[in-house]
């Protein structure tokens, strides 16, 4: 006789299967798919070079707080759907996302995490219902998954930040938050009183930055003991160094290209070998190894992980021309 076993019953089994320990960049690698909805090219995830540390720091359980200033085109918004993914499928963290609005809140849900559940299927699995069906437990502003919870909310308002318990804060866009929620604190602050009681409390922010002086990512990079900036070599002199806006040629014979510290004319098609050689790095010399994902000290001696991470990354590390 052939039992059929209720898929409540199944997914409930997925509780206590045995998951194989990965980073966040070896998980994405593996299961991480890029949705038509949002991605110039659908297809299955690669993380490039320059990524993998801004995932395995956001998945992280040892590190607390990662302060992210970034431009467009650097991938954030799809590591931060992998560090969601990463949390709910593997560890099953309860995670709450805040973006400036409510209205981003909700285009966030219908172009990002919605598509996700539906093409990283070890995710949507999980969710405790059919993925795309109206539920309970499949709303705009919250998932529940079989031993998680995600909430999405805008944060203009103090509201959005009471009457939740998460291990994993998110704030997308964070310069795009009122300094002050409600007179009640900062965003960060009213967030990350949420996580206070997780036994692995992860407190996630990334932004453009928009006004100089009063702008709350910089503030929070700023106040970071270690920050962390892309260092890649130059092909022919082989330099290690941060690229600058001021080495960019966008005219003449030279546009496209870039000149490093010591007058090498580098072609973008060179790009990629720099990347794939390069590693993120302090000004003091403190770098960070993707392939031992271990922290070292300037005379390669390793050094302990910091609870608090700053970072710095715009367009000219992407793969796409600046």
């Amino acid at each position: 006789m052939t039992v059929n076993i209720h898929p409540s019953i199944t997914a409930g089994l997925q509780l206590f299967r045995v998951r194989e320990p990965l980073t966040g960049a070896e998980w994405a690698d593996r299961y991480f798919y890029l949705s038509p909805e949002s991605s110039g090219i659908e297809g299955k995830w690669v993380t490039y070079p320059y990524q993998v540390a801004l995932i395995n720091w956001m998945t992280d359980d040892d590190i607390e707080e990662v302060n992210l200033v970034k431009s467009a085109r650097v991938g954030y918004t799809k590591c931060l759907l992998i560090a969601v993914g990463y949390g709910i499928e593997q560890k099953r963290r309860n995670v709450a996302i805040w973006q400036p609005t409510d209205g981003d809140a909700q285009g966030f849900v219908s172009d990002e995490i919605d598509p996700m559940l539906r093409d990283v299927p070890v995710v949507g699995s999980l969710l405790k219902c059919a993925v795309g069906v109206k539920s309970k437990f499949n709303t705009v502003e919250k998932k529940q998954f079989i031993g998680s919870t995600l909430d999405i909310k805008g944060g203009k308002s103090g509201r959005n930040y009471r009457r939740m318990t998460k291990d994993t804060a998110i704030y997308d866009e964070a310069d795009g938050f009122d300094t002050d929620i409600d007179n009640e604190g900062s965003p960060f602050e009213l967030g990350d009183m949420r996580i206070q009681t997780s036994s692995f409390p992860k407190s996630i922010r990334g932004s453009t930055p928009k006004i100089k002086g009063v702008s709350l990512i910089e503030a929070a990079v700023s106040s970071c003991k270690m920050v962390f900036y892309r260092y890649v070599p130059c092909p022919q002199c082989g330099t290690m160094q941060r690229l600058e806006f001021s080495g960019l040629r966008t005219k003449g014979d030279e546009a496209g290209k870039y000149v490093c510290l010591h007058g090498c004319i580098i072609d973008y098609a060179s790009y990629p070998g720099m990347d794939s050689a390069g590693r993120w790095q302090t000004v003091d010399g403190v770098y960070y190894d993707e392939k031992t994902d271990l922290f070292f000290g300037p005379d390669d001696e390793i050094v302990e992980r910091p609870k608090r991470i700053g970072a710095k990354i715009w367009a000219a590390y992407s793969y796409s021309k600046p």
